[in-house]
């Protein structure tokens, strides 16, 4: 990874946070020869701020979502298995949440969805435009973020639901 940043004509990043993570972690890495370009979202998607009803704990169920693709890098197995336990624990929670997966799933990772023993609490929609994309985001409670352990190194957790109270779940 460091001789192909440190020799590149130009590194491409799909973040600020991402590109200034990696100037600090490879020095051999010029700031001149990177760019970033948006990757699904613009910090203008969300200028607006979020409905009242998205403010607050809302009223019916808590609507998760994960909008996105699923493949290898993000698989949702520890979401299924977290899942289950919750609502074997806790069976009341299954009227209380609607979660809904939307984009490309490989055929591995909607398997892993489909497993769980909640599956019928899970919506699957297929990829959408951007718009729709940002509008059924805006439309949740909290998104659902996936990554594997070894995307950890980047400087955002992708490890945390956190609701727009800014409640940990």
């Amino acid at each position: 990874e460091q001789a192909c940043l440190a020799s590149a004509q130009a590194v491409i990043f799909t973040t600020e946070s991402h590109r200034e993570h990696q100037l600090r972690v490879f020095p051999a890495l010029a700031r001149a020869r990177t760019h970033v370009l948006p990757n699904g979202w613009e910090a203008e998607d969300f200028a607006e701020p979020a409905t009242a009803s998205a403010a607050l704990w809302p009223e019916g169920p808590l609507r998760l979502a994960h909008v996105g693709t699923l493949s290898g890098h993000a698989s949702p197995r520890h979401f299924v298995d977290a899942l289950d336990a919750a609502l074997d624990a806790e069976p009341s929670w299954r009227h209380k949440l609607e979660i809904e997966f939307v984009g490309r799933r490989s055929p591995a990772e909607h398997a892993e969805l489909m497993r769980s023993r909640h599956a019928d609490l899970i919506t699957t929609v297929d990829h959408v435009s951007k718009s729709e994309a940002v509008r059924r985001m805006r439309e949740a409670d909290a998104l659902l973020l996936l990554a594997a352990p070894a995307l950890e190194r980047y400087p955002v957790s992708y490890t945390h639901l956190t609701l727009p109270t800014n409640r940990e779940v």
